[in-house]
């Protein structure tokens, strides 16, 4: 009989909600877009000590609020008025005139958050990540974004989910939750880009990021079975919660993912 037992504690954060993505309607149909002349970005002052919460307006000029739109490039966009409301258009692969005289085709919004606010997934990796767009025509959009690196992948230009549009003329939200959120600026310099995938041009006219708070859960292999002395197997070993806890074959110290 053994007379040394051990216990090993493993910390893990759990969402709260899933990687997901969802879209609803905003408003009520709006119609002809009218193209306006580019103005120079204002900024407002972000309150550092509140929850994680980040925004920009596409007016004209851009309203700021921890996140800013790049230029150049395929990043190009213009404004465009919607019945008295201002919005960005993308290029769906044309180039777009713009300050540097570039003619590269433009294909993406591409979005920068302020470092000092949030960078390399401090203080949370975990984001909900809204737009809100113009649900004209019936092409899709999609999100790419800096996202934690693993073994397999660098993380960059991670996919995001994306959205067909339905043809309703409303103004909508789509809504991704972004479990590994790294942003650290290795999306061609920003933190994460909407791809119109030229087959329509997009027109955008908000975009927010709030954190997500995480979980932490302590779990004690060796109430399960794990105890790395005794002569079980330890892949026997099974959390009672079921779904959502995996114990790794061939390990004493398993870990537990999320599902």
């Amino acid at each position: 009989m053994k007379s040394v037992f051990y216990t090993i504690s493993i910390l893990l954060l759990f969402s709260i909600t899933g990687c997901s993505m969802e879209s609803t309607p905003e408003s009520t149909p709006v119609p002809a877009v009218t193209s306006l002349p580019t103005q120079a970005q204002t900024i407002e002052n972000l309150a550092l000590n509140e929850p994680l919460s980040l925004s920009i307006t596409l007016d004209d000029p851009v309203t700021l609020n921890g996140i800013s739109l790049d230029g150049g490039g395929d990043v190009d966009t213009i404004p465009v008025e919607i019945e008295g409301v201002v919005a960005r258009q993308s290029g769906s692969g044309l180039a777009i005139k713009s300050a540097d005289g570039n003619t590269v085709p433009d294909s993406y919004l591409q979005f920068n958050l302020d470092d000092v606010v949030i960078f390399m997934g401090s203080p949370v990796g975990r984001v909900r990540l809204e737009v809100d767009y113009l649900d004209e025509g019936t092409d899709s959009f999609s999100l790419q974004y800096d996202a934690k690196p693993t073994g397999g992948s660098d993380g960059a230009f991670a996919g995001g989910g994306a959205v067909v549009k339905t043809g309703s003329g409303d103004i909508k939200t789509a809504s991704f939750t972004l479990c590994d959120a790294h942003f650290a600026n290795r999306v061609n310099g920003g933190d994460f880009r909407i791809s119109d995938d030229n087959n329509g041009a997009e027109i955008i006219r908000e975009v927010r990021v709030f954190g997500v708070e995480s979980n932490i859960v302590t779990v004690h292999v060796d109430d399960f079975g794990a105890n790395p002395l005794d002569n079980l197997p330890d892949s026997e070993a099974n959390h009672p919660g079921g779904a959502g806890f995996n114990l790794q074959r061939g390990y004493s110290c398993f870990y537990i993912r999320c599902q």
